[in-house]
């Protein structure tokens, strides 16, 4: 064969008693292709796969080695929160261990090609991947006087040559909201639709093809594009599943956006039974598409310093039965709502400090995977409530506030599951460092995650203080990024310094390209300062 020729062959291998790919088993095998010319080597080639089959009904939703697996899903949008668009393996595997601790079986990859890596991550942590290659089908996405048409299929070829070797992939997506408001009813996304989902099986024809829909269409019927694709992946319009069902029986149904409206209610709108799932948007907070300054982003479930919120909770209640209760406090004054891209979102905000004024008029939930909850104030029982009296999974209670501590513990089958408390603070006193990695790598890219935490005396967390934390670095690290999760606040994500917010902030160190040691001091005005050492090597 010579230079630049292509030759295809096939070669066989039996694996005796494979075992599977699977969420909960993710399982990887790999295979070393070698080249050689004569007796000479002339090249290794690594390919790491799983064992495992996909496949969607539209009485079932999706399947993996046969069963039914609801998606538990989230879309995450490209950057990593206070460090942009950079590509650090280190945050996504951050970011996609708190998605999984959530419950997270799966995530949509909005809406572009990601790096190898986070695909790699994820056959290794057993999380699905909806794999996107575009977004808009037009000049939003290649740039100004760029035709999509002219450049789709070289580029959505390599995509799917690059990725399909991942077990984690179980559907692709060639687009999302391309058409918008009522161009859905031009026939020539449906012509264009049919030439990618020909082209797609035609590279790889074991998975099945997909586009995330905008969410308008008329109220008697999906739009066409729906009818041309093989799963129906659709944008906050679970609503018409029950009508749409049983009259379009061939149509399989999968939320590729849900929206987290009322702290993910959604959930509860349509019937699991025959659908794939859903994606909440966003699984984490992100830059950009932001409603107005000083807005810098979106609202995720998770910040996007990885710290969870509250409703993060109540998620994690729908998506997991590890055992789980969470006390949070509801705060009319500071939810709102708005209309987005002919959505309305309802957002609430609720929090987990206990510190109010005394005498307040409180509601609370408490969320949890047992069937009962008894709440205690200053040890003394509130009561018990049952979840099956809470259709949404969100036990609610009303209270007056006292100083002190609140409990909620959490049973099932009567006995006790897990606890929450939460404790009236005192004053901001001094400051704690934590991190993710004692140790982390002398090779330039390497991350280690700080988390700064402003305690009383009692070591409680201050939720309400607001001091300015400066850091001090020596060693072999430089400052890869600050934040906190307050997305109006005004402070640049590269500095010496950050305010605390919720009491607590971020403080992200990257390594240099020498072994040494790492010193960080964090001091604040009327606080006693934080100091951590770390090691690079």
């Amino acid at each position: 064969m010579r230079a630049h020729q292509t030759y295809n062959y096939q070669q066989y291998k039996t694996i005796s008693n494979p075992v599977i790919w699977d969420i909960n088993t993710p399982k990887l095998y790999h295979v070393k292709s070698y080249v050689s010319l004569g007796n000479n080597l002339r090249d290794v080639y690594y390919s790491r796969f799983g064992i495992r089959t996909v496949d969607f009904t539209p009485e079932q939703g999706f399947l993996l080695n046969g069963r039914k697996v609801f998606l538990n899903g989230v879309n995450i949008h490209h950057d990593l929160g206070p460090l942009g668009a950079a590509a650090f393996d280190k945050g996504y595997k951050r970011r996609l261990l708190g998605l999984k601790k959530m419950g997270v079986n799966a995530i949509r990859l909005a809406h572009n090609p990601y790096t190898k890596s986070v695909l790699d991550m994820c056959d290794e942590l057993g999380i699905l991947v909806f794999d996107e290659a575009f977004d808009k089908w037009s000049s939003e996405y290649y740039g100004p006087g760029e035709d999509f048409k002219q450049h789709w299929q070289p580029d959505l070829a390599w995509f799917i040559k690059r990725d399909r070797n991942h077990p984690s992939v179980f559907i692709w997506s060639v687009g999302n909201e391309v058409a918008v408001k009522q161009e859905y009813k031009d026939t020539a996304f449906v012509v264009l639709i049919n030439k990618m989902v020909d082209f797609v099986h035609q590279a790889d024809p074991s998975r099945k093809v997909t586009c995330g829909l905008y969410p308008s269409r008329d109220e008697d019927s999906p739009v066409p594009m729906a009818f041309h694709m093989d799963v129906m992946s659709d944008n906050y319009m679970s609503r018409f599943y029950k009508r749409d069902h049983p009259k379009f029986p061939q149509l399989i149904f999968l939320e590729s956006e849900m929206t987290t409206d009322n702290g993910g209610e959604n959930f509860f709108n349509y019937d699991h039974s025959y659908a794939c799932g859903q994606f909440y948007w966003g699984g984490t907070d992100y830059i950009g598409e932001s409603f107005k300054w000083p807005s810098k982003g979106w609202n995720g479930l998770i910040d996007w310093c990885d710290f969870w919120k509250p409703i993060t909770y109540y998620i994690q209640s729908l998506y997991t039965e590890e055992p789980m209760v969470k006390i949070a406090v509801f705060d009319a004054s500071a939810s709102e709502s708005r209309v987005w891209n002919d959505v309305f979102m309802n957002t609430i905000k609720i929090s987990d400090s206990w510190n109010w004024k005394p005498g307040q008029k409180l509601t609370l939930y408490t969320f949890t995977t047992g069937d009962e909850v008894e709440l205690f104030v200053n040890n003394k029982s509130v009561g018990v409530k049952q979840m099956k009296d809470f259709p949404k999974h969100k036990i609610s209670w009303e209270v007056t506030y006292e100083p002190g501590t609140i409990k909620a513990i959490a049973r099932k089958n009567g006995k006790p599951i897990a606890t929450d408390e939460a404790k009236t603070t005192g004053k901001p006193e001094r400051i704690i460092l934590q991190t993710d990695s004692t140790h982390f790598n002398a090779n330039g890219i390497d991350l280690a995650y700080i988390t700064v935490t402003v305690v009383d005396k009692n070591g409680l967390v201050v939720q309400e203080a607001t001091n300015d934390i400066k850091f001090d670095l020596n060693g072999t690290a430089t400052i890869a990024g600050v934040a906190n999760n307050n997305r109006m606040g005004d402070e640049h994500f590269v500095a010496n310094h950050r305010r605390v917010n919720d009491g607590r902030c971020l403080l992200v160190l990257r390594s240099k390209r020498t072994a040494g040691k790492v010193q960080i001091k964090a001091s604040g005005t009327g606080l006693k300062s934080g100091v951590l050492t770390l090691n690079t090597n």
